[in-house]
């Protein structure tokens, strides 16, 4: 009875495994065409501009540019100089963006961010279960870019 019961678990890992196509890739060009496209062009707002934070003593600026393939993101700061892809993603009626590539004073990692009117909102800093903090030169737990 157990050799029959693994059979069946094998057998239906097996056909579940036969419908994915191999397209799984997981690069930045192939992840933003998926997700740029994941709504109709027209629902997604235009995120390219230059973004400060007030002063908060942390100085870090935010471009972001609009490309053919997607949006290229620049940060800048004093201890800081990183780029890499933006995507833009609609979830519910709120527009996030995540910044695939190197973020802060960490190794690469994927951050997003709340993107609303002209605000981009990224959560800094982590808490004592889920302990982060992405950019060490600002003490705030979440960074607000206004668009200039």
């Amino acid at each position: 009875m157990r050799q029959k019961v693994l059979m069946i678990i094998g057998l239906l890992i097996f056909f579940t495994s036969c419908n994915n196509t191999g397209n799984n890739a997981t690069t930045s060009k192939t992840d933003t065409a998926k997700v740029q496209t994941s709504a109709p062009a027209n629902s997604l707002p235009d995120i390219s501009g230059y973004y400060r934070l007030p002063e908060t003593g942390c100085d870090i600026a935010l471009t972001i540019t609009k490309e053919k393939s997607g949006y290229k993101y620049f940060f800048k700061g004093e201890h800081l100089d990183l780029e890499g892809i933006a995507l833009v993603s609609l979830e519910q009626k709120e527009c996030y963006v995540t910044f695939d590539g190197p973020i802060g004073n960490t190794p690469p990692k994927t951050v997003s961010g709340l993107f609303e009117g002209k605000t981009l909102t990224i959560q800094n800093e982590g808490n004592a279960s889920n302990q982060y903090h992405y950019f060490t030169d600002c003490d705030e737990k979440y960074l607000v870019f206004t668009k200039e």
